[in-house]
């Protein structure tokens, strides 16, 4: 599964279970992290990577 992929089914479970605004409130991350990342697979992607971009 690639990061898009990934990052497109957790909008549709934050459609479903939360409330716009907390969908909202998500959007800027992920949008922002699947720019960089859209097409790379979820399981090359390390835990430094993430905390690198929550860092920038």
């Amino acid at each position: 599964m690639t990061t898009k992929e990934a990052i497109t089914l957790f909008k549709y479970y934050l459609q479903a279970n939360h409330k716009q605004r907390t969908l909202e409130s998500y959007r800027v991350c992920l949008d922002g992290f699947a720019e960089l990342d859209a097409q790379r697979s979820l399981d090359v992607i390390i835990s430094d990577e993430i905390f690198h971009f929550w860092n920038t």
